[in-house]
């Protein structure tokens, strides 16, 4: 029952990772993006 909760915890936190990631990945894009529109 105890591993259970800790897989589940682990499974929680890469799912986390894996959000922040493509949260950071996504502003990166917004970013180049928003330095390409100033520069036009």
């Amino acid at each position: 029952m105890k591993k259970l909760k800790v897989a589940i915890i682990d499974t929680g936190i890469n799912l986390g990772h894996i959000f922040f990631k493509n949260q950071h990945l996504k502003m990166k894009v917004q970013r180049k993006d928003l330095k390409m529109y100033v520069n036009t």
